[in-house]
């Protein structure tokens, strides 16, 4: 419980930054500078590539902007896959659980973002089969009690 109390400090804390004015260009730091990295990664690979291969090899620049275009296609969506693979899985995994699924733990891939999602879910769902276990012996007592109809007195 401990591991819990301890990281939803921190979501709170977070939340709490939320309510404010925006006062900083950072939401979750981790997250923009990796992407805002790897952003810039693949838009120099592919203005490298352009100025190579117009430049030094003297090829065409329609050859020159095609290779750079596909280089920036496919770096786009090795990017894309990392954000939207993460969003993808936690949907569905929520959507199972809202309609009674008995789903396992939720994990992304080791190169995906949002990791501290997983980790979060993962919380969620354990506290939450935590009370309906605590409140299941309430529910088959209910369930087996004999209700006497109030029109029926005792004698």
């Amino acid at each position: 419980m401990d591991q819990f109390n301890s990281y939803t400090s921190n979501s709170v804390s977070e939340q709490t930054h939320y309510s404010k004015k925006r006062s900083s260009i950072f939401i979750n730091k981790y997250f923009q500078v990796s992407f805002l990295f790897h952003f810039l990664a693949i838009v120099g690979c592919s203005v490298g590539s352009f100025y190579f291969l117009g430049s030094v090899l003297h090829w065409g620049i329609t050859a020159s902007a095609l290779i750079s275009g596909t280089l920036l296609t496919v770096g786009g969506l090795y990017l894309s896959f990392r954000i939207a693979g993460p969003l993808s899985r936690l949907n569905s995994y929520l959507l199972r659980s809202s309609n009674g699924e008995s789903i396992g733990e939720l994990h992304f891939r080791s190169d995906d973002y949002f990791e501290n999602l997983s980790h979060s879910f993962n919380l969620q769902q354990s506290y939450i089969s935590k009370i309906q276990d605590q409140n299941q012996p309430m529910h088959e007592i209910g369930q087996n009690a004999e209700v006497t109809p109030i029109h029926k007195k005792a004698a």
